[in-house]
């Protein structure tokens, strides 16, 4: 017996796909509002690690946030489901490069913020005009920037694994 209403179905699934990214949004909402305590009405994010004080620009915090909530979603959903839609599969691989990709930028950020150094006291107006202090790197950002890395490795080998068994079946 066929399907008398196939586009219907269709269109189901493209529907139940956005309620399903939209969960992910307010996740990330919820996520940045209690955790990076992130005030929507201005443009920029202010984090505190340890001594050293970080001022971003929401989107820099909130995109990646939100890829890599999205990417988790469907990666929980295409690794429990038996009946694994096309979809799901796509916003998986597309949400995961997009991840990779935003990754990449913060990393490049990162290290240009640490490979510009940071002055070590003190000043340069109370060392005296014959010496100059070295420039150090921020070992946070060197941390920072290596969890990035890794994270951005793991989430690669997920997503060739994905589109490998996603060929065999």
């Amino acid at each position: 017996m066929k399907n008398k209403h196939p586009m219907r179905y269709k269109y189901l699934s493209y529907l139940k796909e956005l309620v399903w990214l939209i969960i992910s949004l307010v996740i990330t909402l919820l996520i940045s509002l209690l955790l990076f305590k992130v005030d929507f009405t201005i443009s920029t994010v202010d984090l505190y690690v340890k001594e050293s004080y970080y001022i971003f620009q929401q989107w820099t915090l909130l995109l990646p946030l939100y890829l890599f909530i999205n990417f988790l979603i469907y990666l929980i959903k295409t690794a429990t489901s038996k009946n694994r839609s096309q979809l799901e599969r796509w916003i998986l691989l597309i949400s995961g490069l997009a991840l990779v990709l935003t990754l990449t930028f913060l990393i490049k950020t990162v290290s240009q913020t640490n490979s510009s150094g940071w002055t070590v006291y003190p000043p340069l107006s109370q060392s005296g005009p014959t010496t100059l202090p070295d420039e150090a790197s921020d070992p946070e950002l060197n941390q920072i920037g290596n969890i990035l890395l890794i994270l951005q490795a793991i989430i690669l080998l997920i997503l060739f694994y994905s589109v490998y068994t996603w060929k065999k079946r």
